[in-house]
């Protein structure tokens, strides 16, 4: 489990790393078994510079085998915009899983 977590304008305080990290993880459960050990996740957190009322932009990638997994977000703070990613990701994860299974059980 790889995490790559790059802030631009914006510092990330301890608190928030670990809370990106714990969110992030508990979607393995979503993941193929055999690919639990070969996903990265790629993290992108901005300064929103447009006048949205958004403080943050919040961009989560999460490569799983050859197949990647995108969510972006717009939010007040860091930790709303991971919540709302996870959402996202978690929903796009388990089309993935239900796919490869019906496809594996023909």
């Amino acid at each position: 489990m790889i995490f790559n977590i790059r802030c631009k304008g914006i510092t990330l305080q301890d608190k928030s790393h670990d809370y990106i990290e714990k969110k992030l993880t508990a979607l393995k459960r979503y993941y193929q078994q055999n690919d639990v050990d070969s996903y990265q996740t790629n993290v992108s957190i901005e300064q929103n510079t447009a006048k949205d009322g958004a403080e943050v932009y919040v961009e989560v990638r999460i490569a799983v085998g050859k197949k990647v997994f995108i969510a972006e977000e717009k939010a007040s703070t860091v930790e709303e915009g991971i919540d709302l990613i996870h959402d996202k990701l978690k929903t796009q994860l388990q089309r993935y899983k239900e796919k490869m299974q019906d496809h594996h059980a023909e």
